[in-house]
């Protein structure tokens, strides 16, 4: 969604770029945005990478609290979008 409003090559450089679409999100959210995609990409947790090595199972809470939560960001920044 951050690259559909934004045309950035990736979510922490989107974010910065939401503003000047318009798009205006607390400078405390952003960061949180931005941690939550670091946690994703994090080898031990295994979100986004689980098929690359490790032994540790993707449990079902992480699933879905990634899920949510995207899906609550995508959510949040369509209705941010349309206000302006």
């Amino acid at each position: 969604m951050v690259k559909e409003i934004t045309e950035a090559s990736t979510l922490g450089n989107g974010l910065k770029e939401l503003e000047k679409k318009g798009v205006i999100i607390p400078q405390t959210l952003q960061k949180a945005f931005g941690k939550l995609y670091a946690y994703t990409n994090d080898e031990t947790a295994e979100i986004r990478h689980s098929l690359m090595g490790g032994e540790d199972v993707l449990f079902f809470e992480e699933s879905k609290f990634m899920l949510v939560a995207c899906s609550a960001f995508v959510n949040y920044l369509k209705l941010k979008k349309s206000r302006y």
